[in-house]
């Protein structure tokens, strides 16, 4: 996922989809054949009462910030130094939640997801894979409360054991320090709650799957 001319052909797919009581979601999917081809969603975000009068006007033009998952505090943002040429691609961004412009989306007539503040739409390109591409991978990311947040990708096609340990976690964190904490843990897609870890979480990944955690440590 990534920033694009809003003319790029890479542009055009969004749309919105219900999702019952929960937040909607706005949702890209590529032209394909396939009928069971996925879609990327994210999460169109419910803008509090209070805000000030600027914001207000954002909202009723229809603008709304995405959120990477529901229930977290991670927005994509928008930003670039220089207007981009319509085969220019740059990657986009999530950050913890503001009241910022570049941080506000509307979803085009045409398909396209724009940010105003930047000029420039949300686009989706797909890698093609090597055949021999495997193994696993790992993000790790802090929220604005203090919370750490941990994903687990398995790239391979069977079900893989991925774990990582709190040192590790710690070393990754700028001036973290994890030693002498306790963490309480909970892996969001499935609700699993692990109570406190010590030393290391371990998950079992579907092929191609991921996990994601939230810790907050004390």
């Amino acid at each position: 996922m990534g920033l694009s001319s809003c003319k790029d052909k890479h542009a055009k797919g969004w749309s919105v989809k219900a999702n019952g009581d929960d937040l909607e979601k706005v949702c890209w999917k590529e032209n394909s054949k396939s009928e069971h081809q996925a879609s990327f969603c994210l999460y169109k975000e419910k803008l509090l009462l209070e805000l000030d009068e600027e914001t207000e006007d954002k909202r009723s033009h229809g603008k709304f910030r995405l959120l990477a998952i529901e229930g977290t505090d991670f927005c994509l943002g928008a930003s670039a130094s220089r207007k981009l040429s319509s085969k220019e691609f740059s990657r986009g961004s999530f950050s913890s939640c503001r009241l910022d412009a570049n941080q506000m989306w509307e979803l085009k007539h045409n398909g396209t997801l724009a940010n105003g503040y930047s000029g420039l739409c949300a686009s989706m390109k797909r890698n093609q894979a090597n055949a021999g591409t495997g193994g696993t991978r790992s993000w790790l990311a802090t929220g604005r409360r203090g919370e750490i947040y941990l994903a687990f990708f398995n790239l391979n096609s069977d079900k893989t054991v991925i774990s990582t340990t709190i040192s590790d976690i710690a070393k990754a964190l700028p001036g973290g320090n994890l030693i002498h904490t306790s963490c309480t843990c909970t892996e969001l897609w499935t609700g699993r709650n692990f109570g406190v870890v010590t030393s290391s979480i371990s998950m079992v990944v579907q092929p191609h799957g991921s996990s994601l955690f939230t810790l907050n440590c004390t």
